[in-house]
């Protein structure tokens, strides 16, 4: 499966880059422990703590930040399920 992720590169800016990958996700990661926060179109911000044993997690500035192919669905199931608790 070709996937293409954007990591955050020094200047802050995202870089495009193509891996090769034998992993097929199925269903998101756990969904009572992923949390994530939308920075810019790709760009999700990890907001579990102490995620370092994550294999889809980098840090860049103190800031943890997700790298699972499907980062953009847990930063919306993160944003409704936020919603639901603030209403």
């Amino acid at each position: 499966m070709n996937t293409t992720f954007y990591p955050l590169l020094m200047n802050g800016e995202l870089g495009e880059h193509d891996i090769k990958t034998n992993c097929t996700f199925r269903q998101l990661p756990d969904e009572a422990v992923c949390r994530g926060k939308r920075i810019t179109s790709e760009l999700v911000e990890c907001l579990v703590k102490g995620p370092k044993d994550c294999p889809h997690v980098i840090t860049y500035g103190g800031g943890y930040y997700c790298c699972h192919p499907q980062r953009l669905e847990i930063a919306s199931r993160t944003e409704v399920a936020t919603a639901r608790t603030r209403a």
